[in-house]
């Protein structure tokens, strides 16, 4: 509710935005009700991401959706990270106490557009070749969806599905478990070649494909290279993950440590401040107890301090009086 706290929020938000190259980043309240956007507006709550805000009371770790479609047809993949208030203040010796197990106090919603990052990787075949694609999917019920947009078919990203019983599709042989090199049709029609592999944590499967035509010059090389090239993307994807990750906590921990640090500053100027006052100072708590005093108070009244905090609440008489 505050307009410079809004203000200081939103700065924030752009700026996490602009450096992870977010589509949006959104902030929820306690009752997961959009109260800041980068870009405004706030998003519309779709039934996957209502679903993420609703698990995020009982979440211990960031929320991750499957990529999806839109309210407007746009694809998107969103990551709801809880937001808990820390158990403790942080010290020398302990920089970075425990989140508390409390109920989160609200929760930022990251948005990833997959055109930005993923779909471009998938696109960029590793060897030259006139028909080799990658393909990206995943299974829903008894049909295979097509995650990424296609090279030989464009613009069916999340609406291209066939029957996962299919016999000669490689997507299909992958839905049913199916993990190999294998030769079969693709969505065209044509005889191809393909490595089909899990991608370890995901419901994805990841085809690599390469037309019978291009790829029979010779066979068996080539068949060994496209399933080097497969495991390869993958672990060049899990090593990206994991070094990203690590990379955003780091610069989170940066900057909390940052802002702690001109805190504990400026609290130790204040105490500077009123410790050598001309005045005399007394900090007491809710009761109207003596809890601290500075020195020129010490002087004046002639107390120590152990004994200023022994007084009954109201007894602090002026020094001479009765």
């Amino acid at each position: 509710d505050s307009a410079a706290a809004s203000a200081d929020m939103l700065a924030y938000l752009r700026a996490l935005q602009t450096t992870d190259r977010y589509e949006r980043v959104v902030l929820f309240d306690q009752r997961m009700n959009a109260r800041l956007a980068v870009p405004p507006p706030a998003v519309t709550t779709g039934p996957r991401l209502h679903a993420l805000l609703e698990a995020v009371p009982g979440a211990s770790d960031v929320l991750v959706s499957d990529l999806h479609l839109g309210a407007n047809g746009d694809i998107h993949m969103d990551l709801v990270a809880p937001i808990r208030e820390f158990a403790g203040r942080a010290s020398g010796r302990n920089p970075a106490p425990p989140p508390s197990a409390a109920t989160p106090v609200g929760a930022m919603l990251l948005r990833i557009d997959p055109h930005d990052f993923l779909y471009p990787l998938l696109q960029k075949w590793p060897v030259p070749s006139e028909t080799g694609e990658t393909l990206l999917v995943r299974r829903e019920g008894d049909e295979v969806v097509y995650l990424n947009d296609l090279r030989h078919q464009p613009g069916t990203a999340l609406t291209l599905r066939h029957s996962v019983k299919d016999e000669q599709m490689p997507t299909a042989k992958g839905a049913r478990g199916l993990f190999n090199a294998t030769e079969g049709v693709d969505y065209r029609g044509v005889a191809v070649l393909a490595a089909v592999r899990a991608v370890p944590g995901s419901p994805w499967i990841l085809v690599a494909k390469v037309d019978q035509s291009e790829i029979y010059s010779p066979l068996r090389r080539q068949a060994w290279a496209v399933s080097a090239t497969v495991i390869a993307l993958l672990l060049a994807a899990a090593f990206a993950a994991v070094l990203l990750r690590r990379q955003t906590m780091a610069d989170f921990l940066q900057r909390e440590l940052a802002a702690e640090t001109e805190r504990r500053a400026l609290a130790e100027r204040l105490a500077l401040v009123t410790q050598h006052a001309n005045e005399s100072i007394f900090l007491m708590d809710d009761t109207r107890r003596i809890v601290e005093a500075n020195d020129r108070a010490l002087a004046t009244y002639g107390y120590t301090p152990d004994e200023l905090r022994q007084l009954p609440p109201g007894s602090l008489q002026a020094p001479g009086a009765m």
